[in-house]
């Protein structure tokens, strides 16, 4: 079902709004106005993929911060011995 992007050309108002052939055209949800610009709508892509790269990105980076922070660590404590 085809949704999209409108701007009301009489309040400025941006909303979306499924559009089908057969009903009418979308009128502003704020102040009912019928003159409207249709905005480039954009889209998201959500899978498993997507979702997993940042998060093994994040754990990388943890990785390495943590594996960073205990050389520093160790380094400190060779050169503070008694």
């Amino acid at each position: 079902m085809p949704l999209y992007d409108y701007k009301c050309l009489k309040c400025g108002n941006e909303f979306e709004a499924l559009v089908l052939r057969q009903l009418e055209p979308p009128s502003c949800p704020e102040c009912k106005g019928t003159k409207l610009e249709q905005m480039l709508s954009t889209f998201r892509v959500d899978s498993a993929n997507t979702r997993e790269a940042p998060l093994k990105d994040g754990q990388r980076r943890r990785d390495k911060a943590r594996k960073d922070y205990n050389m520093a660590q160790l380094a400190y404590e060779k050169e503070h011995r008694h």
